[in-house]
């Protein structure tokens, strides 16, 4: 559907994920610039206005320079157990892809600097997939961010997921705090 959406010449926004494999994604990339249209991938967050304002907020001076970010999502152990059970997909792999997010968001790249540490307590057994993962990142300019992710918070836990950003910043007010979750219950 994708790759018909870019041959009729119309711009796409295309729901993670792109593709199952590297050249099918290459495909579409190349086809969308061969026709000059927008393409973009459309992450859970990466659209959500509270975040776009953290990123023009960052961009703008208004916060002034990122000292340090902290970024969380986790899901439920239900809901853990359905993805894991249909895919390869890991919280780990889902950490990687928000850490380069949160490199986008600072505009800054990573001096490679980088320290991962898993648990694996409870999916490892039935899947053998880690619990959560969490990574701690140093950018070029010194700042910090560390992002979790996980799918085993308490199947009685009120939301499906929980998602979070917290910024420190060098000016006023230094201290900014943006979090959003679902409402949707797994009971």
């Amino acid at each position: 559907m994708a790759k018909e959406t870019l041959l009729a010449g119309k711009h796409l926004l295309l729901e993670k994920p792109i593709s199952l494999t590297l050249a099918e994604a290459d495909e579409l990339i190349d086809l969308a610039r061969s026709k000059s249209l927008l393409f973009t991938i459309g992450y859970s967050q990466r659209f959500n206005p509270k975040f776009a304002y953290v990123k023009r907020s960052i961009a703008d001076g208004t916060i002034g320079q990122p000292v340090s970010a902290l970024v969380s999502r986790h899901i439920t152990r239900n809901l853990g157990n359905k993805m894991a059970d249909a895919s390869t997909f890991t919280c780990s792999n889902g950490s990687d892809a928000r850490y380069r997010l949160c490199a986008v968001v600072l505009r800054a790249a990573e001096t490679g600097a980088r320290l991962a540490q898993l648990v694996n307590k409870i999916m490892q057994p039935t899947h053998g997939v880690p619990d959560c993962v969490w990574i701690i990142v140093t950018l070029d300019d010194g700042s910090v961010f560390t992002i979790g992710a996980g799918w085993v918070l308490p199947p009685a836990y009120p939301n499906f997921s929980s998602t979070w950003i917290e910024m420190v910043a060098a000016k006023a007010p230094s201290w900014w705090t943006i979090r959003t979750g679902t409402s949707a219950s797994t009971r």
